[in-house]
């Protein structure tokens, strides 16, 4: 079982948008957020990824997660390359080794040749 507590977390430091968040979850499991707007579904999956600016989170979940947004966030003018950079510099790890398994990925949807593409082409 993983147990996840949010103390709290934000956008702007001491401005918390989100407090005492705990729950569950089974190993393995697919989970999903439901709630209205303004909830806190997506917060609460930033302070999980770590992508929250401010948040103190404890948590016993595996290094490796999965997420799909309901909106991916395309930028018409960076090329695949810049979007996967940018993605990297989000997670604050080991950029060769991310680096790597992105081009992996790419190879394994036949997108290596795409790269340096935009995604209106």
């Amino acid at each position: 079982m993983y147990h996840i507590h949010i103390q709290h977390g934000g956008y702007i430091q001491h401005k918390s948008v989100i407090a005492d968040v705990q729950f569950s979850l089974p190993n393995h499991a697919i989970i999903g957020l439901i709630g209205g707007n303004g909830a806190g579904k997506s917060t609460t999956i930033q302070a999980l990824l770590q992508t929250l600016p401010y948040a103190d989170v404890t948590h016993n979940l595996p290094a490796q997660l999965g997420y799909v947004p309901e909106r991916p966030i395309i930028y018409e003018y960076y090329t695949l390359r810049e979007h996967i950079h940018l993605l990297i510099q989000m997670f604050r790890k080991d950029e060769a080794a991310l680096w790597q398994r992105a081009l992996d990925l790419c190879e394994t949807f036949k997108l290596q040749h795409k790269l340096d593409d935009y995604p209106i082409q």
